[in-house]
C-alpha cells in the first residue's frame, strides 16, 4: 500500500510539472509539440509502474549495511571491470576465458590492489601472449594457463 501511495504522490507531482510547462508554452509556436510530449509523458508515467503490479515476479529491495561495507561493493565493481577488460583482451587474441581467480583488496588510500591473478584460457599455447598483452595493457602481473 505504501508503494501505491508513493506512486500516486509522484504522479500528482509529474502532472503539476506538466501543467506548468503547458502554461508556459501556451502562446508559443511549439505548444502543440510540448502538449503531445507532456501528454505521452504522463500516460507512460502512469502505465509503467502498473507493469510491476501485474507481473508475476516479486521484487524485494533491502539494504543491509551490516553485511557489506562500501569497500566490498567497490572491490566487487573493480574486479568486474578488470575481468571485462581481460575478456576483451583475450577476445582480441582469439582465446576465451574459462575461469579466473583474483586475490585483491582496497588499500587505506582507496586504491584497488591485486596480489595475485590466475586466468584459465581455452588455448594454452597462447598463454604467454595473453600474459604479455594483459600486463602491457592493464599493468597487472597475471598467470595464464
Amino acid at each position: 500500500m505504501e508503494t501505491f501511495k508513493l506512486w500516486a504522490i509522484s504522479l500528482c507531482g509529474a502532472t503539476v510539472a506538466a501543467a506548468l510547462f503547458k502554461l508556459l508554452t501556451s502562446d508559443s509556436a511549439v505548444s502543440k509539440a510540448v502538449n503531445i510530449f507532456l501528454s505521452m509523458f504522463i500516460f507512460l508515467y502512469t502505465l509503467i509502474p502498473l507493469e510491476n503490479v501485474f507481473s508475476q515476479e516479486v521484487t524485494e529491495f533491502s539494504i543491509e549495511t551490516d553485511k557489506y561495507s562500501y569497500n566490498d561493493y567497490y572491490l566487487q565493481g573493480c574486479e568486474q571491470i578488470v575481468m571485462t577488460s581481460i575478456e576483451n583482451i583475450c577476445n582480441e587474441i582469439g582465446v576465451s576465458v574459462l575461469s579466473y581467480e583474483i586475490d585483491s583488496y582496497i588499500d587505506d588510500d582507496g586504491y584497488y590492489c591485486v596480489n595475485k591473478m590466475n586466468i584459465k584460457i581455452d588455448l594454452t599455447e597462447k598463454s604467454e601472449e595473453a600474459e604479455k598483452k594483459i600486463n602491457d595493457e592493464l599493468g597487472f602481473e597475471v598467470t595464464v594457463y
